[in-house]
């Protein structure tokens, strides 16, 4: 197959995010117990509708902190929620090097404007290899609706056997492959890259 571009997901495929880490910090400024606040956070409909722009910030505050029992600071819930980063996968920075003399490289990521008031700046270095970061809530629709990669696509002006989509998440894989994207589900940065190499015979 004739591969003319790559699409990556951002969060555990380029650099490395921990939702534990987010939770330690609520539950020390907030006083909670962190298992309390683990199994109280759940990827729910506020959550999928913040990051396809369908609430704002200060509703997403209120009905987390309230759904955790929480009473902390705007600030303090931001530097929560924004805690969860960590780096950039070991050769990530070599790797995109070579993909992009061979191939065009695009990052689709679910986020939300908060979360990228923060990662955009920090990951601007390894962000310089793709040509366009889409993101869920400028989209307004977020992985896995088929409707986000098929925006992708027209936008590309590419068609779904052109592209090789990665992702860590099955959902979002199975929506991909609902589009017609050919796709490698990534279990590991080192396993990624041996598969797309191995896929584009690399």
């Amino acid at each position: 197959m004739a591969y003319k571009a790559l699409i990556f997901d951002l969060g555990n495929v380029i650099f490395e995010v921990s939702f534990e880490l987010s939770f330690r910090y609520w539950a020390e400024v907030s006083g909670q117990p962190v298992n309390s606040i683990r199994e109280k956070f759940i990827f729910d409909e506020d959550y999928e509708g913040f990051e396809k722009n369908a609430i704002d910030p200060v509703q997403f505050r209120s009905r987390i902190t309230k759904k955790l029992g929480m009473q902390i600071s705007d600030e303090e819930f931001d530097a929560g929620w924004n805690n969860l980063y960590k780096d950039v996968y070991p050769g990530m920075d070599e790797f995109l090097g070579r993909m992009g003399k061979r191939y065009r490289l695009v990052a689709l990521t679910n986020t939300n404007i908060i979360h990228e008031t923060v990662w955009k700046p920090m990951f601007k270095d390894i962000l310089r290899h793709f040509e366009h970061v889409y993101c869920s809530p400028a989209m307004e629709c977020r992985k896995p609706e088929k409707e986000i990669y098929q925006k992708v696509l027209h936008d590309m002006h590419l068609d779904s056997s052109e592209v090789l989509f990665m992702d860590d998440n099955k959902d979002n894989i199975l929506g991909a492959q609902n589009a017609g994207i050919d796709s490698i589900l990534v279990v590991s940065s080192e396993q990624m890259m041996r598969d797309v190499e191995g896929r584009l015979g690399l």
